[in-house]
């Protein structure tokens, strides 16, 4: 992990970018590496809001999210109710092609019911250096997320009688997805 203009990053050498690519807790950056110590950082996102066209959240989004994550990882769902802190039952309540992920949530002491879904968005698209990061990142054996909104992205292996290798990347939270072959026709050059 580095730190610059604080935020936190994980570098990713790539021989077909020049510099680095990083994943950030803002989502996408490009560096352009002059030397080690001479780091241009440029936010990938939309429009330019002063922050690298990263749109902040506020607490109570941050907080949907996370539970959200929960929900999507199977992991332990708390209460929010006001001194019940219970665990709850989460129920995947998502239809069969659907894009966003519907959960519901149910405190076993005492039965609030809590509804979970993501917020459908799908522009702009994920474009190429996204998608490769992603990729790159699956290959590493490491959680790639969703350059807009954090999320982990899913990666289904598709089948390819020709063997190579297909994949279909979703996130579950903003509905984008895509197809992609491994490797890039760019890197078989």
């Amino acid at each position: 992990m580095k730190r610059w203009n604080d935020i936190q990053v994980t570098s990713l050498r790539t021989e077909r970018a020049p510099g680095m690519i990083v994943v950030s807790n803002q989502g996408l950056c490009s560096l352009n590496v002059r030397s080690e110590t001479n780091l241009n950082a440029v936010l990938w996102g939309e429009g330019s809001s002063g922050n690298g066209g990263v749109q902040m959240k506020s607490e109570r989004e941050r907080e949907a999210h996370s539970r959200f994550v929960q929900a999507l990882q199977h992991e332990h769902v708390i209460c929010t109710k006001s001194g019940c802190g219970g665990p709850m039952q989460v129920t995947d309540h998502t239809p069969h092609n659907g894009k966003v992920k519907k959960y519901e949530a149910e405190c076993e002491q005492c039965h609030e019911v809590e509804q979970i879904t993501g917020k459908e968005e799908h522009a702009p698209p994920w474009d190429i250096a996204s998608i490769t990061m992603m990729a790159e990142v699956h290959l590493l054996h490491e959680q790639p997320a969703c350059p807009y909104d954090d999320t982990p992205i899913t990666f289904i292996s598709l089948p390819n009688p020709r063997r190579k290798a297909r994949y279909r990347l979703l996130c579950y939270y903003c509905g984008r997805h895509t197809e992609m072959n491994w490797p890039p026709p760019e890197a078989k050059r």
